[in-house]
């Protein structure tokens, strides 16, 4: 999955002429423990579309990994417009809910089913933003290491 947000991160970088730019901060030790597959792409590709597309200044995706106690925990951080308060709250209540037909925030739905069907309930997105600021999404799943799958 890093190999996949590196060569993403590579693209946008290009694509917006600099005016974006992806920061990692990874524990490698993390390396060791299994993902789903295409986890991360989706939170970093929102961040770009919906938070930094339309800054003026430089727009910075920060994502962190790392193990914390039995969990990795990925936080995808963007330095752009936020989310509206209101929004915010329908945002998470259509990644929470299985049967929300609303068709926005689908990729982070998505990402969030995915991971409360295959880590269960306990394990899934947080979403924290403030308009001016920017957004955090908060990833939470169990540490399971590669050679225990």
């Amino acid at each position: 999955d890093l190999k996949h947000l590196r060569n993403f991160s590579f693209i946008y970088e290009t694509l917006y002429s600099g005016r974006i730019k992806f920061q990692f901060q990874i524990n490698y030790e993390v390396m060791n423990y299994y993902t789903m597959k295409l986890l991360i792409q989706p939170l970093a590709e929102n961040a770009v579309l919906h938070g930094l597309a339309d800054l003026d200044n430089i727009g910075i995706v920060k994502i962190v990994i790392k193990k914390v106690n039995d969990t990795i925990r990925i936080k995808v951080v963007d330095n752009g417009c936020g989310i509206e308060r209101d929004k915010l709250n329908q945002i998470r209540k259509n990644i929470s809910s299985f049967d929300t037909p609303d068709s926005k925030s689908l990729g982070l739905k998505n990402v969030n089913h995915r991971i409360n069907l295959h880590y269960g309930e306990d394990y899934g997105l947080k979403i924290l933003s403030k308009q001016n600021w920017g957004t955090a999404v908060y990833m939470t799943i169990p540490a399971q290491l590669i050679n225990n799958r």
